[in-house]
């Protein structure tokens, strides 16, 4: 971790320490997850509460997770953390749920099972569903059945025919 601090204190001045205890505070996770996180997002330990705490709170409020979930989702997909909340994250999670008219339960489990689709824009994340909907030529509840039952069926890349 200290290489990681080194790097990231020479484009900003930071209290490394308070940002690594409101991490595991916020995430309900030991300080050796948040090193993991920074070794693949360093500038996460540079990023303004004003920045981050909104987009946390955001993702606990929609997915309506435990803080100690979000953690262990948070940590299992850090660079949900480098997306914009306006522009992927908040577009992305209200199609998955208007498409599929998910209850947000339903909504939290395809998301922390599928977390790739956060990255997506909201027509990349409706076409996916299209896609799989119109291959398996599915009715909407059968399709809805099938992606809260599989969800992470829509981080696979459609392949071509042969």
């Amino acid at each position: 971790m200290f290489r990681i601090i080194r790097r990231t204190l020479s484009t900003s001045i930071v209290d490394v320490p308070a940002r690594v205890s409101y991490l595991c505070k916020t995430l309900c996770l030991p300080p050796s997850a948040i090193t993991s996180i920074a070794e693949k997002l360093p500038y996460v330990l540079t990023t303004p509460d004003t920045t981050l705490t909104p987009k946390l709170d955001y993702l606990n409020q929609a997915l309506d997770i435990s803080p100690s979930a979000l953690g262990k989702f948070i940590l299992a997909n850090p660079k949900i953390l480098g997306l914009s909340t306006t522009e992927n994250v908040a577009p992305s999670l209200q199609a998955i749920k208007a498409r599929l008219q998910l209850t947000t339960a339903q909504l939290s489990k395809v998301v922390t099972q599928a977390p790739r689709l956060l990255s997506l824009n909201t027509q990349g994340v409706l076409t996916k569903i299209d896609y799989l909907q119109q291959r398996l030529d599915l009715t909407d509840n059968d399709l809805k059945v099938l992606l809260v039952g599989s969800p992470y069926i829509l981080q696979v890349s459609p392949q071509a025919p042969h």
